[in-house]
């Protein structure tokens, strides 16, 4: 079972973000606490956290989203469903 790592809502006057920076490759095992990757927005650049313990997939580098365009940044795959 995988989870879709979304954008996140920001504020009603921020609407996309791009990815610029992965802490992590594919495959990698991700902290709670850790920063998965970076995305910037017309007004701030954001860590972003995975939801919890588990494994980096599906990477999308330099994948654009906006809240009228939703999709993945990447997928995440909590320990033991891979």
């Amino acid at each position: 079972m995988t989870i879709e790592v979304v954008m996140p809502q920001m504020g009603q006057s921020v609407a996309e973000g791009t990815v610029i920076q992965w802490f992590k490759e594919e495959g990698e095992y991700v902290e709670k606490d850790e920063a998965l990757l970076t995305i910037n927005t017309d007004k701030i650049d954001v860590e972003i956290p995975p939801p919890g313990v588990g494994l980096l997939s599906e990477p999308g580098r330099g994948r654009t989203r906006s809240r009228g365009r939703p999709g993945p940044f990447c997928s995440w795959c909590p320990p033991g469903r891979a």
